[in-house]
């Protein structure tokens, strides 16, 4: 009866099925092949959750693929910059989209620039477009030093 309230992998382990009556405690190696199994069960456990919580690229690939919608005006900022300023551009960070009226839209930009001085400062770009047919109203710049 003893035997039966034991669970399943301790038979496996042990194979309790060949012990006797009169054997009250494992092996030393019955005991090594029981930890082995934990630890074997335990390893795989641990690489299941993890890959089950994991967020595989393959799982959203078409959010990787797509553009942000603002780099359309990302790219057209950093044109401006490089030909209006004639500076690296080191660092790129869009600020933010505001809607000034229904028909008009900005796009803000911050650039990290160096000039042929090894000066490095920030230029702010603003884009103001038409929201319906995105033609360009204006585009202003606002030096900074931070």
């Amino acid at each position: 009866m003893y035997l039966l309230s034991l669970p399943w992998f301790v038979y496996y382990v042990f194979d309790l099925d060949q012990v006797g009556e009169n054997k009250a405690t494992p092996s030393v190696k019955e005991v090594k092949n029981l930890r082995n199994f934990l630890i074997k069960i335990a390893l795989s456990l641990t690489v299941l959750s993890i890959s089950l919580q994991a967020d595989l690229p393959f799982a959203n690939a078409q959010q990787y693929l797509q553009a942000p919608p603002y780099a359309k005006w990302g790219r057209l900022a950093m044109e401006q910059v490089a030909q209006r300023y004639k500076v690296d551009i080191l660092d790129y960070d869009h600020i933010g989209r505001q809607i000034i009226s229904s028909e008009v839209t900005q796009e803000t930009f911050k650039l990290w620039v160096r000039d042929q001085t090894n000066q490095e400062y920030g230029i702010f770009v603003y884009i103001q477009f038409d929201t319906e047919t995105e033609k360009v109203h204006s585009i202003r710049f606002k030096e900074t030093e931070r």
